[in-house]
């Protein structure tokens, strides 16, 4: 068993402008005084085109909002329906509509495509059509529309250099079940395991969501939030069993139901994959199913049908109504 403090990781040049005749600026000033013109033209018509943005809002809103939309929900942002939040953060770029962050990610078919292919039914995956309605509506916030973002919010995030601690989720996996070779067969069932790689990889990607959140890439303060949250939910005078798994790159932990507790009828029970396991489960958002034959490994060793959750999100929501009251068996008349 581990306190918070054993579980931490370690350690243009600008071209000169060449002499123009005066035909030669005479002509600039022309095509630049049109472009000018049309510029404000297409601003005029963005403003002035609230079926537009209705439109996308509508769009965002079926397809996004469930997940990334107020209150926070332990997803990597929660302001999906706010334009100008979108735009300081360089989830969205005006000036580049179909690079933006947004559009990149409702276009892939990869496990980094949103929605996730796992979404409740009533999350519909934009449309070519929709998604080209996305586009135009980006592309009609302009700078000149919202005056109050200073100009440089609006330049496309930077790629930054990459440490490498890429593992790929079947290496987890693989990572996992290598784990629990080395446990005991009956404390295998017991074993649950909490994944940081999103984590890691929003921070360090070089699209990363949020350039701020990206400063701080390694996960040692996470770690202990983890550690925190689990304790806090624990009837143990003890602190619970829960390490990082060997070789993973700090991006895997995992923990021993038996040594989280609970109430139940009065006396001190360990956790189960019945009772709190569950309870969690119902409330995650992100259940999946890996074809490869070693997450059916992992499911079997393990006793459930999602081995791993993702860390984030479980400090988020279990810390929160309605998970909270359940997994600390608060009556109805005392919550």
């Amino acid at each position: 068993m581990i306190p918070p403090s054993k579980i931490n990781s370690e350690e243009t040049r600008t071209a000169r402008r060449p002499r123009l005749v005066d035909c030669t600026r005479f002509l600039a000033s022309r095509l630049l005084f049109v472009a000018i013109l049309a510029s404000l033209a297409s601003s005029v018509e963005a403003q002035n085109n609230p079926g537009r943005d209705a439109q996308a809002m509508d769009i965002l809103k079926k397809s996004c909002a469930d997940c990334h939309s107020s209150p926070p929900k332990g997803n990597d942002f929660d302001f999906i329906l706010d334009p100008v939040k979108l735009i300081e953060k360089g989830l969205i770029d005006p000036s580049q509509p179909s690079e933006s962050e947004i559009l990149r990610r409702i276009s892939e078919k990869s496990e980094d495509q949103m929605p996730p292919k796992n979404a409740p039914e009533k999350i519909n995956r934009p449309t070519d059509e929709e998604k080209k309605i996305l586009e135009d509506w980006i592309r009609s916030l302009a700078p000149i529309k919202f005056k109050a973002i200073q100009p440089n919010k609006f330049k496309a995030i930077q790629p930054k250099s990459v440490k490498k601690k890429e593992l790929e989720e079947k290496e987890l996996i693989e990572k996992a079940i290598r784990f629990l070779d080395t446990q005991p067969v009956e404390k295998r069932r017991s074993i649950r395991f909490f994944s940081f790689r999103n984590l890691y990889q929003l921070r360090n990607s070089p699209k990363a969501l949020n350039p701020n959140f990206a400063k701080n890439s390694e996960l040692a303060d996470d770690h202990i939030a983890l550690v925190k949250a689990l304790n806090s939910l624990s009837w143990n005078s003890d602190f619970a069993e829960m390490d990082k798994v060997p070789d993973s790159d700090d991006l895997l932990v995992w923990v021993d139901l038996t040594t989280l507790k609970t109430m139940v009828g009065g006396k001190i029970a360990s956790w189960t994959e019945e009772r709190e396991w569950k309870e969690i489960l119902k409330e995650y958002r992100y259940g999946y199913e890996v074809n490869i034959k070693q997450f059916e490994d992992l499911q079997n060793e393990t006793g459930t049908p999602m081995p791993i959750i993702r860390a984030d999100w479980f400090i988020t929501n279990a810390l929160s109504p309605p998970l909270y009251h359940q997994l600390l068996q608060i009556p109805e008349n005392e919550k």
